[in-house]
């Protein structure tokens, strides 16, 4: 029981994860932190372009197709692009990743545990990445709303497995359908 509940929560925590990167490419698709992130691709090529044209000056000098591929614009297009990309990539990985929590459940369990921690690790990671990317903080409440998350969580977790181990022990027949037919042999 402990081994399905820990690959429940394993998955669930990695496509909360996936969640909140997803939600992250989403906001930086189109934010104005694509710009700042295109002119950082757009120097770091320029700067290769650069050096590559004065340690290897054969060929280089005479290729103008960097002007054409080197404009802000097509850049920053293409790192759009590439967070639209990551977006459809981690939702699926979310999508994979909770499904598979939903299948280490169990046939007996409910889908509480891998729902709520799924959700729990969203927020986490999302405020996570909130505060490094862009710098936001959350309030006071939010922790406090974290923290009574993490606490129904964990009783509805434990309730559920406590109530699952009863059910089994109540439903486990005394005798088998072979031991009434053998004990009826015998009179």
């Amino acid at each position: 029981m402990f081994l399905l509940q820990t690959n429940t929560i394993f998955y669930s925590v990695l496509g909360g994860l996936n969640a909140a990167l997803a939600s992250l490419f989403a906001k930086l698709a189109v934010d104005s932190h694509t710009n700042i992130i295109s002119e950082y691709i757009l120097s770091l090529l320029l700067s290769s372009i650069t050096a590559l044209k004065y340690y290897y000056p054969i060929g280089l000098k005479e290729f103008t197709g960097f002007d054409l591929i080197l404009k802000p614009e097509n850049i920053s297009y293409a790192v759009k692009a590439l967070f639209v990309f990551l977006i459809l990539v981690t939702n699926s990985l979310m999508w994979l990743f909770y499904s598979k929590s939903l299948a280490a459940t169990g046939e007996n369990s409910s889908s509480i545990a891998a729902t709520g921690t799924q959700n729990l690790s969203n927020f986490c990671f999302t405020a996570f990445f909130g505060y490094i990317v862009f710098g936001s903080t959350m309030p006071s409440k939010w922790y406090l709303g974290i923290f009574f998350i993490t606490v129904g969580l964990t009783l509805l977790s434990t309730t559920e497995s406590s109530s699952n181990d009863a059910n089994k022990k109540i439903n486990k027949p005394k005798y088998s359908l072979q031991s009434k037919l053998k004990a009826q042999k015998l009179d």
